[in-house]
């Protein structure tokens, strides 16, 4: 289906029912898409899908110190890349060296998820 133009007369009444569970649905995708309910209707017709786009905002000193740390662990590993590489020995030490940054990265990557919010359904980062 062609896309119209937005300012097109629109002459067509459509009346539909639906259960409390899919009104709630349907208010609550309009929402947060900011969109009336009949735009957003129509939107999902003609698409099958809206974007909804989120605007989080983080400090930008909390932004540095997740940088300066993702720098930090990515230098450890290549170190260990490097020494693995050029043969070195796998000992206890440098599997505990490893485990250590796969560690810290997950800690990052929990910091990250909850500066933004929830991947999935939670549009609004923690205040």
């Amino acid at each position: 289906m062609a896309r119209k133009e937005d300012n097109e007369k629109k002459t067509r009444l459509v009346t539909v029912r639906l259960t409390s569970e899919e009104y709630d649905i349907l208010c609550e995708g309009a929402k947060e898409a900011g969109m009336s309910k009949s735009e957003y209707l129509r939107h999902m017709t003609v698409f099958g899908k809206v974007d909804v786009h989120v605007h989080i905002e983080v400090g930008l000193a909390k932004l540095e110190e997740i940088g300066r740390e993702f720098s930090r662990i990515g230098n450890n590993l290549n170190q260990l890349t490097r020494y693995f590489n050029a043969g070195g020995p796998a000992t206890m030490e440098m599997y505990a060296m490893l485990t250590h940054c796969i560690n810290q990265l997950m800690e990052m990557r929990s910091t990250v998820m909850e500066l933004g919010g929830e991947v999935r359904g939670c549009l609004k980062a923690p205040g």
